[in-house]
């Protein structure tokens, strides 16, 4: 899902400011960003009901990050101020619920250090879920500026449904729970085909008893996880669908869903 970035207005709760040679003849701007939701990149498919609530936003310039702010996003809008210049380069991270940061004290004078950011998973019922998005080489040339932001979402979205057989129909079977198992803890969102590693692993996301009900009545029940890249695929294949278990071995790391169901009274 393609999300937008229009930020005119926001409580900044922390903002910290790196660049100390900052062009002598360079004049103050402000950046305005906007978001508006619509059809387009996703980890698992089109998601129309989420909109940004906090931003993480880096600005990085002449391999420098020459700001980092996390804000609160009131309706829709926040505001930057800058200088006028070339060779911005901007990443976003929206709804990830706290300030973020490379790892390493000297991160700011490093623009790979932005490949190393983890972005936790949420833990929490009811919160927004993350998503990123970048733009660069971008100028500054006027005294007011604004961008759009592709913000992707990170989960990928699992949908079970179950449908029993004639045969497992007659023995009254009845899905008791459901869980992520070896799902990714969290992901690197500017890091290309993530893959946890088993210090990076947890059970995720489960099936409420309201879940549970929903499922044995033959509805749908969705599951989210971060995304998880093991497995090879077949020569000439381009399904993901279709990996090698073998090359799995003994390791833990992919990630996959635990159902588990009792056959009649007992």
């Amino acid at each position: 899902l393609i999300f937008t970035a229009l930020l005119i207005l926001c409580s900044c709760r922390e903002v910290q400011i790196m660049e100390e040679d900052v062009e002598a003849c360079g004049e103050e701007c402000t950046l305005e960003l906007s978001f508006s939701t619509g059809d387009g990149v996703s980890k698992s498919g089109i998601f129309q009901d989420e909109l940004p609530r906090d931003l993480n936003l880096y600005v990085w310039r002449n391999g420098k990050c020459v700001q980092h702010s996390y804000s609160d996003v009131v309706e829709g809008k926040v505001t930057i101020a800058l200088v006028n210049g070339s060779g911005y380069n901007f990443y976003a991270l929206v709804n990830c619920g706290e300030a973020l940061l490379p790892p390493g004290e000297k991160w700011m004078t490093d623009e790979d250090s932005m490949k190393e950011l983890a972005v936790p998973f949420p833990d929490s019922e009811g919160s927004s879920f993350p998503m990123c998005g970048s733009i660069k080489s971008v100028d500054l040339r006027n005294s007011s500026n604004s961008l759009v932001f592709l913000l992707e979402r990170l989960v990928s979205r699992i949908r079970l449904n179950f449908s029993p057989d004639v045969a497992l129909g007659a023995s009254d079977i009845q899905i008791t729970s459901v869980r992520t198992v070896d799902a990714a803890a969290s992901m690197k969102p500017f890091t290309p085909s993530n893959k946890a590693e088993s210090g990076n692993l947890i059970c995720g996301d489960y099936a409420s008893a309201e879940d549970l009900e929903r499922l044995n009545s033959g509805g749908e029940v969705d599951f989210y996880v971060f995304e998880n890249c093991w497995g090879e695929l077949l020569p000439d294949n381009t399904d993901q669908k279709l990996k090698v278990p073998d090359s799995f071995g003994q390791l833990r790391g992919p990630t996959y869903l635990e159902i588990g169901c009792s056959f009649g009274q007992d």
